[in-house]
């Protein structure tokens, strides 16, 4: 009786040792599949590029606009500029919905928020 007790007692834990090693299997599989899946609430490439630092020799980005009844103020290489404040030696004069015009002396540059390349079909 104890040699059939004992069969039975080794053949169950010998099932019970398959099923976790299966188990430890399908976990280490499926944790290398989701390891090669994108981010998908990471933004696309070309926008991380250009919102990323600004060298003091290049041009302004313009980078987000924010028009509500108390305030037009837009971020421009990553600094927050209201309308009529300065932007390195530039004032800002003008916000529009998807521009701004900087004066710096007789000159004035136009930011588009977005290039024409980046612009969703319509």
């Amino acid at each position: 009786m104890d040699s059939v007790m004992n069969r039975s007692l080794y053949a169950s834990s010998s099932s019970v040792l398959r099923k976790l090693a299966l188990a430890g299997m399908c976990c280490l599989t499926a944790s290398v599949v989701a390891q090669n899946l994108p981010d998908p609430t990471r933004p696309p490439a070309s926008t991380l590029q250009r919102i990323g630092p600004i060298s003091p020799s290049s041009r302004p980005v313009l980078q987000s606009i924010l028009i509500s009844p108390t305030r037009r103020l837009a971020i421009i290489s990553g600094k927050q500029v209201m309308l009529g404040e300065k932007f390195g030696t530039a004032t800002l004069i003008k916000i529009n919905e998807s521009s701004v015009v900087l004066r710096d002396g007789q000159t004035q540059l136009t930011l588009v928020l977005f290039d024409s390349a980046d612009r969703a079909p319509q």
